[in-house]
């Protein structure tokens, strides 16, 4: 995938190699995130829904930017280094 288009938005890569985009990647990022396995099925059912949530955050990511405190990096860093220390992520 071109870097312009890997840097445009969100994807998912399957098991089998199939690429999925923006709003569409939000169910299988979520199945392999910690309790993220109960919304996925949620997000693949509400697929319109979910792809117009992904474009409403995207396009006013520079304002929700400005809502994340440094502690929360804090806290996502933290969890972050520890599912990479028992190989996930």
């Amino acid at each position: 995938m071109p870097a312009d288009l890997r840097l445009a938005s969100a994807h998912a890569v399957g098991l089998d190699g199939r690429v999925v985009s923006a709003g569409d990647a939000a169910a299988p990022i979520a199945a392999v995130l910690p309790g993220g396995a109960v919304a996925a099925p949620a997000l693949r059912l509400l697929g319109p829904v979910t792809r117009g949530a992904y474009r409403l955050v995207a396009g006013n990511r520079s304002r929700l930017g400005r809502l994340i405190t440094p502690a929360m990096l804090e806290r996502a860093d933290a969890a972050l280094t520890r599912h990479a220390r028992h190989g996930v992520g």
